[in-house]
């Protein structure tokens, strides 16, 4: 009888290992409270270029324990990379706050942060960090890239007047 059971639910189970979107959405069904796997099905969804892949990040993120760096920085860069810069900025904010000395987060919070217009802000970040770990090469390129702007920025200005 339990050869019998086993058998079925296994042909109940099989059409699930079509493919990984189909496993990662029956998992996040089957475990609605699992992070795991809405950062899963978010992740592939995410890389697929599929808009709820954000949404299920969104949800893993919730669900994550608060003190998870790793999540919450995935979930800014994803955010981030979809061009969707203000909902990823409380991500960085959470990671670079679990992880202040972390210079990639700093990094990407600071171009991020640039991209939204709050380049005093991006600076400050970066310089925190460089104050963190001096000479770290990620944020010395970020510097190098603000002054670059500054200079852009004070160059069109004198060309105007």
């Amino acid at each position: 009888l339990l050869l019998v059971a086993g058998v079925v639910r296994s042909s109940y189970r099989n059409p699930v290992w079509k493919n990984n979107e189909t496993l990662f959405r029956q998992t996040a069904e089957d475990v609605p409270y699992s992070w795991k796997a809405h950062i899963m099905l978010g992740e592939l969804l995410a890389l697929q270029g599929k808009g709820d892949g954000l949404l299920e990040l969104r949800l893993g993120a919730r669900l994550a324990a608060k003190n998870d760096v790793q999540v919450r920085y995935l979930v800014a860069r994803r955010f981030h990379l979809a061009g969707q810069q203000l909902e990823a900025l409380p991500y960085y904010a959470e990671a670079m706050a679990l992880a202040p000395d972390n210079p990639w987060i700093r990094e990407d919070a600071a171009y991020c942060l640039a991209q939204v217009g709050k380049m005093p802000d991006a600076i400050a970040i970066a310089k925190e960090g460089l104050r963190r770990k001096p000479g770290d090469i990620r944020l010395v390129k970020f510097m190098r890239f603000a002054d670059s702007v500054s200079l852009a920025g004070a160059a069109a200005a004198r060309a105007v007047n």
